[in-house]
């Protein structure tokens, strides 16, 4: 029973929110294994990145220059489903990757480029 609670414990999916600043140009990279990446736009210079993703999971946002980057890494094992959910600047680039992943992009006057 134990060994079960902690298998259970250790898929427990958990949220992650959060918001930043980005410049005029900038230009928006994921990188998702598998799960979902949906992005929207809004009139504000910043970007929101909602996540649901496993205890396992560690997410990874870098802005360099003009570049945010977006991944996650597993903390042992085989990387895991992340479910995205990120707003941008309506006129921003978007890079989208992924190998098991859907990919929606709505009311992005940017460039974009999905791949799965």
């Amino acid at each position: 029973m134990i060994a079960i609670l902690a298998f259970v414990g250790a898929l427990a999916m958990q949220q992650t929110d959060t918001t930043f600043a980005v410049q005029p140009n900038a230009r928006l990279e994921v990188r998702n294994t598998g799960g979902e990446i949906s992005v929207n736009s809004w009139n504000r210079a910043a970007v929101r990145v909602q996540a649901r993703h496993g205890s396992r999971e560690r997410l990874t946002v870098r802005s360099t220059g003009s570049v945010v980057s977006i991944g996650s890494r597993a903390e042992r094992g085989p990387g895991g489903i992340v479910d995205y959910q990120i707003t941008v600047p309506a006129s921003m680039s978007v890079d989208l990757h992924g190998m098991y992943t859907d990919i929606v992009v709505e009311g992005v006057r940017g460039g974009v480029n999905a791949r799965t």
